[in-house]
């Protein structure tokens, strides 16, 4: 699968990325994937962002990991969220205007701070997004309930037994209860916030996730 470094623009601002895309005579789906807060370090390098896009990778399916504004060589500054909402959508536009890319089978990806910018989209911007997974997402995702409550496309939260950071394990069963079908989440034994050592899991969890919900090459979603 070819990895290319892409620009991209986010209103005035160019944004970095890298662009995995499958070699296929037929259009594929694809992911973008969101990491986690600027400020603590988190880039488009982060461990847990590379096994989402390696599971990615072992599907056949592309993905578009970036550098939220501020990162690495994108510019711009840290926007508590609300830029890097745009930058998400940006992202999305430019994947989705990609040659090989069947745009009408995109999916959506966040670790933490990358989840809570997912989940804002989801509400106002989600006819583009056929597929949401969430990683460690925090726990204001109980502030964005009637949004992801309402998403009745296919949905997926993992999240670490260990997590003390996000707090929601013992609660993200009854929260889940509610939503729309299609939904699943998976509560990883032993894992922290940070996924020290349990990337095969990651990777093995979106690739089982996004195969059945948005196929490979030439292959219908669900």
């Amino acid at each position: 699968m070819p990895s290319r470094v892409v620009t991209f623009s986010s209103g005035n601002l160019t944004i970095e990325g890298i662009l995995d895309l499958p070699e296929s005579s037929e259009k594929t789906p694809g992911v973008v994937v969101c990491h986690p807060h600027p400020r603590m370090g988190g880039s488009m390098a982060n461990n847990v962002v590379m096994a989402v896009c390696y599971g990615l990778r072992e599907a056949g399916i592309a993905s578009l990991r970036f550098n939220f504004r501020g990162v690495g060589r994108s510019q711009g500054s840290y926007a508590d969220g609300v830029g890097e909402k745009e930058d998400v959508k940006a992202a999305i536009s430019f994947l989705s205007a990609q040659e090989g890319i069947d745009s009408g089978r995109l999916g959506l990806a966040g670790y933490s701070f990358g989840s809570r910018v997912a989940l804002s989209l989801i509400g106002d911007d989600d006819d583009k997004i056929k597929a949401l997974a969430l990683i460690s997402p925090p726990a204001e995702m109980y502030r964005q309930e009637k949004e992801i409550k309402r998403f009745d496309r296919p949905k997926y939260v993992m999240i670490g037994s260990e997590d003390n950071f996000m707090m929601m394990v013992d609660v993200i069963p009854d929260f889940f209860r509610h939503m729309f079908d299609p939904r699943e989440y998976m509560i990883v034994q032993g894992a922290d916030h940070f996924w020290l050592d349990f990337e095969p899991e990651i990777s093995k969890q979106m690739k089982s996730f996004f195969s059945m919900a948005l196929g490979g090459a030439g292959v219908k979603g669900i």
